[in-house]
């Protein structure tokens, strides 16, 4: 592709792809590898108003700690999607969302006799768990 389309036009393409395809996309070339990591590509991205937003809920079902992110679009309630969690964020107590931006969560709680706080992108399905 990166020999027919001028580069110019494939980021154009490129800025409308989900942020979960992104990231194998960045295997493709170093060209790419570049583009998607840069932060002016990032900031487009992430404020691009085009990407929908996500309604993330967390209910206890069958006395089991669920989490379930609900797009909100044209589609919604249809479209939606179980989020990859942490192990230790399904056995919080205690549990606040502290603070939400650009599809990244912050949510604090008690596990293992210890405070934690949980950084986490449902998006890509990655999270960091921090001891405090």
């Amino acid at each position: 592709m990166s020999d027919n389309i001028p580069f110019e036009l494939q980021v154009e393409i490129i800025k409308r792809v989900p942020v979960r395809s992104l990231l194998q996309f960045r295997s493709v070339s170093k060209q790419w590898n570049s583009l998607i990591d840069s932060s002016e590509f990032i900031t487009h991205h992430t404020l691009n108003p085009t990407q929908p937003q996500h309604l993330l809920v967390r209910y206890i079902g069958r006395s089991e700690i669920k989490y379930v992110s609900i797009v909100d679009d044209d589609s919604f309630p249809r479209h939606k999607f179980s989020p990859t969690v942490s192990p230790t964020a399904k056995l919080l107590t205690h549990i606040r969302v502290i603070a939400s931006s650009h599809e990244l969560v912050c949510l604090c709680g008690f596990a293992y006799d210890e405070n934690l706080i949980i950084l986490w992108n449902p998006s890509i399905r990655k999270y960091v768990e921090i001891v405090f």
